[in-house]
């Protein structure tokens, strides 16, 4: 039971510094500060920071993926467009839930210009109107 404990404690850390890490990399972006790519060690940040920001999830720490997507999972098939089916894993490897989805989502610019840079560059996501449904679902969080 304590290993469970630590274990839950530990995916709680990792994902408020993902959290903490994707607001930093929003806030640079809107601000013109710097256009941070994803993996990439912000200007500070320790080398622990570095290693969890970098490394993929090891598949033994990783809970299964019909668990650890679901939710990521449902929002993707709610859009309506088997096509973005195609960046599931990458969606589940980044973000752990919706919450963490909305983060994507700035507060400067209109429509696909208010997502984060970040966020189609961790999903792969290249074409435009790819983008533009994604960008219409992620509005819709907010």
């Amino acid at each position: 039971e304590k290993e469970k404990d630590k274990e839950k404690q530990e995916k709680q850390q990792m994902q408020e510094q993902r959290e903490q890490q994707m607001k930093r990399r929003q806030e640079a972006v809107q601000h013109g500060e710097a256009k941070l790519d994803v993996g990439r060690a912000e200007e500070g940040a320790n080398q622990e920071e570095v290693a969890v920001e970098s490394s993929p999830k090891s598949v033994a720490q990783a809970p299964p993926l019909e668990e650890e997507g679901a939710e990521v999972k449902k929002w993707l098939e709610g859009i309506g467009d088997a096509t973005l089916l195609q960046y599931l894993p990458a969606l589940v490897d980044n973000f752990d839930s919706v919450d963490e989805l909305r983060l994507a989502v700035g507060k400067e610019g209109v429509g696909a210009q208010r997502i984060c840079p970040d966020f189609w560059q961790a999903i792969g996501c290249k074409k435009l109107g790819h983008k533009l449904k994604f960008a219409d679902a992620l509005l819709r969080l907010v």
